[in-house]
């Protein structure tokens, strides 16, 4: 959705991490009208002067009326790692009270925790961050949820499973970007710490394997966020190292057949 209601910032306040690994920005903005009113669960992307846009949405923290007044402050939470910050993520710790920016109409979050807290669980970053999957992740700690699952959350930039994210208190803070995203994370992963630690250092090969292996579990429930070219990238890698032409299509399909497929992809 192509950001399209002028939106006014309020207020920036920036947070180094413990590490030094990059800054997390916390954004106010002020936008106008009651579209807000259902603010729980909901997003936006943003667009900025110089139109470098946000790669995925960004998914509320808070909202508040504005007494006596037709507008809405929103608060919400930015990455900006040291390396490989998008030209929107590094606009943004720019930004100071008074300038303007674009904003789209509310989104509603498209994930909702599964039913069965027995099941795998696969939340795939696909050319955007881990941190889209933050509400999700929060929800499921609020609501004193014991995943007994195991658990993989992956992202990068090629095939969307580079990376295996580990949840490390001070190395991933671009990623949890507060506390309360840091214990979500971590109540979560748990019980599939030591197992994904295992993964890193797997060759390119291995680690599509074992991704295969796991997304065919019949109780994996696979939540996908980000690019559509990214996750096509992914099932060609998929097709290829299988040596099975339109594996990963069946899969997809048996996914959604199984109602185990839940994506929200530009």
């Amino acid at each position: 959705m192509k950001p399209s209601v002028n939106a006014r910032v309020m207020e920036t306040l920036i947070n180094t991490s413990v590490d030094g690994v990059g800054q997390v920005v916390r954004l106010t903005l002020n936008v106008e009208g009651d579209n807000w009113k259902s603010y729980r669960d909901a997003g936006l992307n943003i667009e900025l002067e110089d139109g470098s846009t946000t790669s995925a949405p960004v998914w509320v923290e808070e909202a508040y009326a504005v007494p006596f007044d037709n507008s809405f402050d929103i608060r919400l939470l930015v990455a900006c790692p040291e390396q490989g910050a998008s030209p929107f993520q590094k606009k943004a710790v720019e930004l100071v009270a008074g300038d303007v920016v674009k904003v789209s109409e509310p989104l509603s979050y498209p994930y909702h925790a599964p039913i069965n807290s027995r099941g795998k669980l696969i939340l795939l970053a696909a050319g955007c961050d881990v941190d889209v999957f933050r509400p999700l992740v929060k929800k499921i700690y609020e609501r004193d949820i014991d995943w007994m699952g195991e658990v993989r959350a992956y992202s990068g930039d090629v095939t969307g499973i580079e990376h295996v994210y580990l949840n490390n208190k001070n190395s991933d803070a671009m990623h949890y970007l507060d506390d309360l995203g840091f214990r979500a994370f971590d109540a979560l992963m748990a019980r599939s710490s030591a197992t994904v630690a295992r993964l890193h250092g797997m060759t390119e090969e291995q680690a599509v394997i074992e991704f295969v292996r796991f997304i065919r579990s019949p109780s994996t429930y696979v939540y996908v966020a980000g690019s559509e070219a990214v996750v096509e990238k992914l099932g060609e890698t998929v097709d290829e190292r299988l040596g099975q032409p339109g594996a990963w299509q069946r899969i997809r399909d048996e996914l959604r057949t199984q109602n185990h497929w839940y994506s929200h992809l530009q």
